[in-house]
C-alpha cells in the first residue's frame, strides 16, 4: 500500500470513530481510584496528594492504599487534611493504616470533613490536638450548615485531645458510625447542633475516655448508640464504665469487650491467631468478633483455645484452610472450659477441624453451629473427655472426611446433634466409643432419603 492509501485509509477511521463517538450512548461514569502510595505528608503518592485530586475530580472518588512492606503504616501530618469533595471514600481496610497528629500545631484537627456522602473506613486517628475528626460544614466551626451521609467504619480513634469525632452541624441526614473504637480521647464522641438524621454509633468500643458520648448543644435524642462496650460489664453511665450525655440512648449494650479480627493474615496483629491468644491471656470469657471476610490460608500449627470463648463471624463469610498445616494438626484445639463457635466454614484440616477436650481431660461445654467442615483428615469435630460434658452441634454440615463426629470418653456426656448434614464420611457420620446414649442425633440429613445406617 502506497503511503498516499495509507493516509487515506486511516482518515476514514478516524471519521467513522469521531461518527460513532458523536452519536453513541453517554459513557458510564465510575468511581475515580486514588491510590496512596507512601506515608508522607504531602506530595505525590500522599494521602493529602490524593485527596487533593478527587477535588479536581468529577464524580465519587476511591482513596485506597497500597504501601510495601510490613504494617503498620504511620502517617504523620503536619496540617489538617481536609475532606471537600463529595462522594469521597477513604477505605485503608486491611491496610494497617495509623494517621498521627502528634505533629500538629495546637489547636487542630486531624480531618476537617466538609462534604457530603463521605465514607472513612478501616484506619486508626489518634494524637489529633483537637478532633480526630471534625465532621462540620463550617470551617470556623460554627455548626452551620448540614451535613449529609457520613458514614464511618472500623475506625480506631485514640488519644485525641479532645474528641475522636465531632459532628457540628445544624441539619443533614446525619452521621453513622458503625464498629469503631474510642479510647483515651477526652471524649470518644462529641455532637453539637441539632442534625435531623442524627448520629449512630453502634457496635463498636468506647472506653478509656473522658466521656464517651457527650451532647453539647444538641437535643436530647439526637445520639442513638446501641451494642456498644463500654468499659465494663454493666453498659454506659455505670462504675467503671464511661459515660454518655442524658438524651443518649445506650440502651443495648455489649457486656464483654470484643477482640476483632481485622486481617486474613495466618499470624500478627489483627489476625485470628492474634486474637486467640489474647484470649487465652484475658481473664474472663472472650469474644472474637470479624470485620473482614476472606480466607485464611494457614501454613502453621493450630490454634490452642485455652480458656472461655465465643467466636462468631456474623455477617461476614469466614473460611479457614488448613491445607498449608503440618501435620498432624487440628485447626482448633479446644481444653477451655467453654467454647462457641458459629458460622464458619472449616477445610483441609490435617486432623480434626474441631477438637474439643483435646487432652481427654476434664469436662465442658461447647456449642457449635451454622458451620460447614469438609476434607477433614480425620474428624470434622472430635470430643474426649474423662468428665461430664455437655455438646450442641446445630446446622453443622459435614462433607468428606473420615469421620463427621467423633466422640470418646469414659464417664457421663451428653452431645447433641440436631438439623446437620452428613456426606461421604469414608468410615462413618458419627462414631461413638464413649458410654451408649451419650449421643443424641435428630433431625440430620445422612446423605439419602432413608436415614442413618
Amino acid at each position: 500500500m502506497t503511503r498516499t492509501a495509507l493516509l487515506a485509509v486511516i482518515a476514514i477511521v478516524i471519521g467513522l470513530l469521531a461518527a460513532v463517538g458523536a452519536s453513541g450512548p453517554t459513557p458510564t461514569v465510575f468511581a475515580n481510584v486514588l491510590v496512596v502510595t507512601n506515608t508522607n505528608d504531602s506530595g505525590p503518592g500522599s494521602l493529602r496528594s490524593a485527596l487533593d485530586r478527587a477535588d479536581d475530580t468529577a464524580g465519587p472518588d476511591t482513596v485506597t492504599f497500597s504501601i510495601g512492606g510490613a504494617g503498620p503504616h504511620q502517617i504523620d501530618v503536619l496540617s489538617t487534611i481536609l475532606v471537600q469533595d463529595e462522594g469521597t471514600t477513604i477505605d485503608a481496610t486491611g491496610s494497617g493504616i495509623v494517621v498521627d497528629g502528634s505533629s500538629l500545631a495546637a489547636p487542630a484537627n486531624l480531618f476537617q470533613v466538609a462534604a457530603t456522602s463521605v465514607a472513612m473506613k478501616g484506619f486508626t486517628i489518634r494524637n489529633a490536638p483537637s478532633n480526630g475528626v471534625s465532621v462540620s460544614p463550617a470551617f470556623a466551626g460554627s455548626c452551620a450548615g448540614t451535613v449529609a451521609a457520613v458514614f464511618i467504619e472500623d475506625m480506631v480513634f485514640d488519644g485525641n485531645g479532645e474528641s475522636g469525632l465531632l459532628v457540628c452541624a445544624s441539619g443533614g441526614a446525619g452521621v453513622g458510625v458503625n464498629r469503631s473504637d474510642f479510647t483515651n480521647n477526652s471524649a470518644g464522641v462529641t455532637v453539637s447542633g441539632a442534625i435531623a438524621g442524627g448520629t449512630r454509633v453502634n457496635n463498636g468500643r468506647i472506653a478509656g475516655n473522658g466521656v464517651g458520648i457527650n451532647l453539647l448543644g444538641a437535643p436530647a435524642g439526637t445520639v442513638n448508640a446501641q451494642g456498644n462496650w463500654w468499659g465494663c460489664a454493666t453498659g454506659a453511665n455505670t462504675p467503671g464504665c464511661d459515660g454518655a450525655s442524658a438524651g443518649v440512648d445506650t440502651s443495648n449494650f455489649q457486656p464483654v469487650d470484643a477482640i476483632r479480627v481485622t486481617n486474613l493474615n495466618d499470624s500478627g496483629s489483627g489476625s485470628l491467631r492474634r486474637a486467640i491468644s489474647e484470649a487465652n491471656t484475658r481473664p474472663g470469657p472472650d469474644v472474637i468478633q470479624f470485620r473482614v471476610s476472606g480466607v485464611i490460608a494457614l501454613t502453621g500449627g493450630g490454634f490452642p483455645v485455652t480458656d472461655d470463648l465465643t467466636i462468631d463471624t456474623a455477617a461476614n463469610s469466614v473460611v479457614i484452610d488448613g491445607i498449608g498445616m503440618p501435620s498432624p494438626n487440628n485447626v482448633f484445639e479446644v481444653t477451655a472450659p467453654s467454647f462457641q463457635l458459629s458460622r464458619m466454614t472449616i477445610i483441609n484440616a490435617p486432623n480434626n477441624a474441631v477438637s474439643l477436650g483435646a487432652t481427654c481431660g476434664a469436662g465442658f461445654t461447647a456449642s457449635l453451629s451454622m458451620l460447614v467442615v469438609e476434607a477433614s483428615g480425620e474428624s470434622g469435630v472430635s470430643i474426649c473427655t474423662s468428665g461430664a460434658v455437655s455438646v450442641s452441634l446445630n446446622e453443622v454440615r459435614f462433607n468428606g472426611g473420615d469421620l463427621g463426629v467423633n466422640v470418646a470418653g469414659t464417664t457421663a456426656s451428653s452431645v447433641t446433634i440436631t438439623n446437620s448434614q452428613f456426606n461421604n464420611q469414608g468410615s462413618a457420620a458419627v462414631a461413638n466409643s464413649a458410654t451408649a446414649g451419650t449421643v443424641n442425633a435428630q433431625g440430620n440429613w445422612w446423605g439419602c432419603a432413608d436415614g442413618a445406617n
